[in-house]
């Protein structure tokens, strides 16, 4: 089968421009999830300066500027690789079950063939191998082509024998067109699953070529645009990778993940998480997560200096600061140890108060009081009354 020829986006004229010198290119990786942004934003930049930096580079006309955003914008448009892995996915799957409909169809052939010359053994290999059902039967699930095979042997061999089958009562009347539609069934579903893998294999190598160009393209603007305003520092940053980031990277929410441990920690063993443990960003409300079962948690928050406290039952609650860049994640993990039992007890015994006497006690001290013999020394006791 021919396979489906897909135009690869062509870079337009003018996105060929010519360098006096090698330059830098910018370190950042097509992988990163602001790229597409930073890219835009450079461009962004590149039209505000578009009258000094064509002053010095005629070719950074607003029209250039243009062909260099809607080509990053039909680089941006080829499918995500996840998405195009699922779709395949999802297209074999379907392809298998294509298949085994052709499989159920091919058995019931390949039993009406052998009834129908049963009495005549030496024919039945060669009926089956015209038909292709022994082809068939020795394919892997994922030798598509031979049950297309099949199928067309299957077709012909229906075309001059299946009036003999139906006059045995072997198969049905409609048996032929049956298998036909279940052939053309299949042979779309492969023909589906065909395409979407040579889109995929265009789309990584397109998406690939296209961010280097697109980089490559970013690196000049911004080495002239820092040629340009060599002696203006404010307008020399806005051409630097690191401005463009952080620009861009303000604009997104960053987030605070990690794992509370049960602590301390000993060198070469597994920790143990801490599952149920309040993690808060102190000052900043509704900033509060509990840790899963094995241990971890997630706070979305913007960039800044935070201070946090995790704490948990049973656990010597910990604080500490934290920074946070705009933009990107901060990973913390901490690990919580347990309040000694003896701590407990003591902390328990002396927050606790006696209980209350009961009246008796109260009567028989009163009593005790009363016939208690003198201190001073002077006078003696009888019978329970003081004498002088």
């Amino acid at each position: 089968m021919a396979k489906k020829s897909v135009a690869s986006p062509t870079t337009p004229a003018t996105q060929k421009v010519s360098q006096s010198r090698t330059s830098k290119f910018v370190n950042i990786s097509s992988a990163l999830r602001y790229f597409w942004e930073f890219a835009e934003k450079s461009w962004e930049h590149a039209t505000t300066h578009q009258v000094r930096l064509a002053a010095r580079r005629p070719l950074y006309t607003l029209a250039y500027i243009a062909t260099q955003v809607a080509y990053i914008n039909t680089v941006k448009m080829l499918p995500e690789n996840d998405v195009r892995t699922a779709k395949t996915k999802k297209t074999r799957q379907s392809l298998s079950a294509h298949r085994q409909a052709v499989m159920t169809e091919a058995n019931l052939l390949d039993s009406a063939i052998q009834l129908t010359y049963e009495n005549q053994a030496e024919l039945i290999h060669g009926e089956l191998t015209a038909a292709g059902i022994t082809a068939l039967r020795a394919a892997t699930p994922r030798d598509w082509a031979a049950v297309s095979t099949f199928l067309t042997k299957a077709a012909t061999y229906l075309e001059d024998s299946g009036e003999a089958l139906i006059d045995a009562g072997a198969i049905t009347a409609d048996f032929a067109s049956n298998l036909a539609d279940v052939g053309d069934e299949f042979n779309a579903a492969k023909n589906a699953f065909t395409n979407q893998v040579e889109t995929a294999k265009f789309g990584t190598k397109s998406v690939r070529d296209g961010v280097k160009k697109i980089k490559k393209a970013i690196s000049n603007m911004q080495q002239l645009g820092k040629d340009v305003f060599e002696f203006e520092p404010e307008l020399r940053n806005l051409f630097t990778a690191e401005y463009v980031l952080d620009e861009v990277r303000s604009t997104h929410p960053a987030h605070i993940t990690g794992h509370t441990y049960l602590g301390p920690l000993v060198e070469g063993t597994k920790p143990k998480p801490l599952a149920n443990m309040l993690v808060e960003v102190l000052g900043q409300e509704g900033k509060t997560a509990t840790t899963d079962g094995k241990g971890r948690y997630n706070i979305q928050i913007a960039g800044g200096n935070y201070r946090m406290r995790f704490a948990g039952g049973g656990m010597v609650p910990v604080e500490l600061n934290v920074i946070v860049s705009p933009g990107k994640g901060r990973r913390v993990n901490v690990s919580l140890e347990p309040i000694l039992v003896a701590e407990l007890e003591a902390a328990m015994s002396k927050d606790a108060t006696p209980p209350p006497a009961s009246m008796e006690d109260v009567l028989n001290n009163a009593v005790n009081e009363v016939t208690a013999a003198p201190t001073n020394g002077v006078g003696a006791t009888q019978n329970g009354l003081a004498v002088a």
